[in-house]
């Protein structure tokens, strides 16, 4: 299946775990990461540092070039090997020694310093707007989630955001950190708890306002 993950600012960082997995399970995994700048720009640290993700994915300092102009393609896999999107390959058999997992990133900056110049949900909509999106993963500010949720609606494309908001005891007591979502039985809306009962939740459960 094809699997979207969108992140902004930090909330890129939890989404790399989610690639992982995703990677055994055979998915096809297109990332969307966005930033105020590519100096804040997560996934770009990643890629061009000594080590890589935890698990099977590795990334070799081997293509800035590609990573500044927004957009890499990766093979996932125990030879650590990525390739940028001008080597001409779009399935893992066409590049021979690679294994059996291609993932492709695009990135996206406010400032146009790094990728598409503008917001992440930008490249969301064209994924969306074309064939394959089977399931959308979102982490974020709380504005992108919700341009994220919009779009999800337009396309008909189920999707799950995982909420970023501030808790004060993260057990579930001081209720500072419970948002709204789809109520029962009548109700507008029922106040659950991101700390207990989220902070996942399935983007039509949640209201926006």
């Amino acid at each position: 299946a094809d699997v979207v993950l969108v992140g902004g600012g930090m909330g890129v960082a939890p989404l790399f775990f989610l690639a992982e997995e995703l990677g055994r399970r055979n998915c096809r995994v297109t990332f969307l990461a966005g930033a105020r700048c590519a100096e804040q720009l997560v996934v770009g640290k990643i890629w061009n540092g000594a080590g890589g993700v935890p698990g099977s994915m590795f990334f070799r300092d081997e293509g800035k070039r590609d990573m500044n102009d927004g957009e890499m393609t990766m093979v996932v896999g125990e030879t650590g090997h990525h390739c940028g999107t001008g080597d001409g390959f779009s399935t893992p058999g066409d590049a021979g020694d690679i294994p059996d997992r291609l993932f492709t990133c695009a990135m996206a900056t406010d400032d146009g310093s790094c990728g598409h110049h503008g917001p992440v949900t930008d490249l969301l909509e064209k994924v969306l707007a074309g064939p394959g999106a089977g399931m959308v993963y979102a982490c974020g500010p709380r504005a992108m989630l919700r341009r994220t949720a919009e779009l999800l609606a337009r396309y008909g494309v189920p999707g799950e955001v995982s909420l970023e908001e501030r808790m004060g005891c993260g057990v579930g007591a001081c209720l500072s950190c419970v948002c709204q979502t789809a109520g029962e039985e009548g109700a507008p809306f029922v106040y659950r708890r991101v700390c207990v009962e989220g902070p996942v939740f399935a983007v039509d459960q949640l209201v926006w306002g």
